[in-house]
C-alpha cells in the first residue's frame, strides 16, 4: 500500500506529498492571494490567475475541429 502521510485537517483527506495537502487546504481557507488587475477575479494559485487572465484578451486561438468555435484555452477543445 503507497503511504499517504499528509492528512487535510479540513476534510481530512491524505496526500502524498504535503505541498500536494498545502495546495489543497487553500480551497478551505479561501486564501486568494493572486488578483486579477482587471476584474474582481482572485486565486489562490497563480496558474489559476494566468488561464483567467487569458477571458480579458479576447483571443480564441484554440479552434474545435468538429463545430470550428475558438477558446481560450486548449483544455476546454
Amino acid at each position: 500500500m503507497e503511504e499517504t502521510p499528509f492528512q487535510c485537517e479540513y476534510c481530512h483527506r491524505f496526500f502524498k506529498h504535503k505541498r500536494s495537502r498545502d495546495r489543497h487546504i487553500k480551497l478551505h481557507t479561501g486564501d486568494k492571494r493572486f488578483q486579477c488587475s482587471q476584474c474582481e477575479s482572485a486565486f489562490s494559485r497563480s496558474d489559476h490567475l494566468k488561464i483567467h487572465m487569458k477571458t480579458h484578451d479576447h483571443l480564441k486561438p484554440f479552434q474545435c475541429s468538429f463545430c470550428n468555435r475558438g477558446y481560450n484555452t486548449a483544455a476546454v477543445v
